[in-house]
C-alpha cells in the first residue's frame, strides 16, 4: 500500500460514521475560530500601535507628571459623549514653577513645553442648534503639530477664535463633511470657578483623527486659554500650575543614556512617559483580553482532542474485524498505525481548515461593522488583522497535536490478531 493509498483509505475511513465525524470537527472548528480570532486581535493593535508610533516619529521626547499617567488617560476612542447637564473635571496632582526650575537644572534635557492647567471646563459644544456634547478641552502648541493626523484644513496662522476639532465631534454634531466643516462655526460653553456659564463662538479650521496621543479633545489656542483662564478667575490660586511637562532631548541619545536622564527625572518624585510605554500600555490591556480569550480557546481545543481520541477508538473497535482481514492480506503493523494516525491528522486538518475560513469569514463580516460604527474615529486600524503565517501555523499545530493523541488508539490497532478478529462476529 502506497502513501497515497493510505491517505484516501484514512480519508475515506474518517466519514463511516459521519455524525460523530462531524460532532468532533464541530468542536475544532469553534476552538480553532477562537484561537485565529484571538491571533487577529492581537495582531490589529500591534500593526496599530507600531504605525502610530513611526508616523508620530517623537521619539526624542518625554511627558514629565506629577503623578503616574496610565495608557487608558491617554486614550479615548469612540464617540463623544451627549451632554446631560453637567460635565465635571477630572482630579489630578498637579506640577508647579518650583518643578520646573528642577527639570530645567538636568542638564541632557534641550526644550521644555510647559501645560498649564485649565481651570476653565469646557462645559458642551454644539452647532447652531443642534446637540450639547461635553468634552474636554487642551491647548495648541505648534511645537506638537507633528502628533495631530489631519484629515481636512491647516494648522497654520491660527487665531484666537479658532477651533480644532476631532472626526468624532464633526460626526455626532452632523455639521457635514471632514472638508464641508472648515470655516464653519460651532459654540463652546464653559464653567467658571464660580459654577458660572460662558458661551463663545469658534470657527473650525482643522479636523484630526484621533490617537492614543490626541485623543478626541477639543483644542483652542493657547492664547485664547489664557485670555479664558483670566475671564475666569484673574487670581485663581492654579496659576502657575501645570499638568505636565513635554521635554525635549538630542535625538542621538542612547538607551542607556535615557535611562539615566528618566532616572534624574524620578529622583525629583516625577514621573516620565514616552510614546512607546503608552503604547505598550495599551498593548497590554489587548493581550489581557487575549489571554482570557486565549484560555478559553485551549480549553474548546482540549475537549476536541479528547473527541478525537473517542472517536478513533471507537472507530477501531468498530473495525476490529476489518482491520485482523486488512492485517491477514499482508498490510504492516505500521501501515495499520500509519493509517490510524493519519485518520486523526485529517480530522484535525479538516477542522482547523474550516476554523480558519469561518474566522476569515468572521472578520470580514465584522471589520466593515466596526470601522462604520465604535471605531469609525480611528484611522488605519483594522480590528481583525488575520495572518496567513499565523493560519497556518494554527492548521499544522492543530493537525501534529491529533497526530499524537492517536498514538494510543492505533497501539491498540496493531495488536489487533487477524485469527482473533476474524473470529468475532
Amino acid at each position: 500500500m502506497t502513501i497515497l493509498d493510505l491517505f484516501k483509505t484514512a480519508n475515506s475511513n474518517i466519514w463511516k460514521n459521519k455524525t460523530r465525524t462531524v460532532l468532533t470537527l464541530l468542536a475544532i472548528v469553534i476552538g480553532v475560530t477562537t484561537i485565529i480570532i484571538n491571533f487577529s486581535i492581537g495582531n490589529g493593535a500591534n500593526k496599530y500601535i507600531v504605525n502610530l508610533s513611526n508616523s508620530l516619529g517623537q521619539s526624542n521626547q518625554l511627558l514629565v507628571t506629577a503623578s503616574e499617567r496610565s495608557a487608558a488617560q491617554s486614550s479615548g476612542f469612540g464617540d463623544p459623549t451627549e451632554y446631560a447637564g453637567s460635565a465635571d473635571a477630572l482630579g489630578r496632582k498637579l506640577l508647579d514653577d518650583t518643578d520646573l526650575e528642577k527639570i530645567k537644572k538636568i542638564e541632557e534635557i534641550t526644550k521644555i513645553n510647559t501645560n498649564p492647567v485649565n481651570s476653565i471646563d469646557t462645559e458642551y459644544i454644539q452647532y447652531e442648534n443642534g446637540k450639547k456634547f461635553i468634552g474636554t478641552l487642551v491647548d495648541y502648541n505648534q511645537e506638537d503639530k507633528e502628533i495631530y493626523q489631519l484629515v481636512s484644513g491647516s494648522l497654520d496662522n491660527l487665531d484666537k477664535n479658532d477651533i480644532i476639532l476631532p472626526t468624532s465631534y464633526i460626526r455626532v454634531l452632523d455639521i457635514g463633511s471632514n472638508e464641508e466643516v472648515i470655516n464653519q462655526n460651532v459654540e463652546l460653553s464653559f464653567k467658571t470657578l464660580n459654577q458660572e456659564k460662558l458661551t463663545r463662538s469658534y470657527t473650525i479650521k482643522a479636523v484630526f483623527e484621533p490617537t492614543i496621543i490626541t485623543s478626541q479633545s477639543i483644542v483652542l489656542t493657547r492664547s485664547e486659554v489664557e485670555d479664558l483662564e483670566k475671564l475666569n478667575n484673574p487670581n485663581s490660586i492654579l496659576a502657575g500650575s501645570y499638568t505636565s511637562f513635554t521635554v525635549y532631548f538630542n535625538d542621538d541619545i542612547s538607551d542607556s543614556e535615557l535611562e539615566k536622564l528618566r532616572n534624574k527625572i524620578s529622583d525629583l518624585g516625577l514621573f516620565s512617559i514616552t510614546l512607546e510605554d503608552i503604547s505598550q500600555e495599551v498593548l497590554g490591556l489587548v493581550y489581557t483580553l487575549q489571554f482570557g480569550l486565549g484560555a478559553f480557546s485551549v480549553l474548546i481545543i482540549i475537549a476536541s482532542l479528547f473527541g478525537v481520541t473517542n472517536t478513533l477508538l471507537m472507530s477501531v473497535i468498530e473495525r476490529t474485524k476489518e482491520l485482523g482481514l486488512m492485517k491477514a492480506l499482508g498490510m504492516t503493523n505500521w501501515q495499520v498505525l500509519s493509517m490510524i494516525t493519519l485518520e486523526s491528522s485529517l480530522l484535525g486538518f479538516w477542522g482547523s481548515l474550516a476554523g480558519v475560513i469561518v474566522g476569515w469569514v468572521i472578520g470580514l463580516v465584522v471589520n466593515p461593522i466596526l470601522l462604520n460604527g465604535p471605531l469609525q474615529s480611528i484611522k488605519d486600524y483594522t480590528p481583525l488583522s488575520f495572518s496567513f503565517l499565523g493560519s497556518a501555523l494554527t492548521i499544522l499545530g492543530i493537525s501534529v497535536c491529533c497526530y499524537i493523541i492517536a498514538l494510543l488508539p492505533a497501539r491498540r490497532a496493531v495488536k489487533i490478531q487477524p485469527t482473533q478478529a476474524l473470529k468475532e462476529e
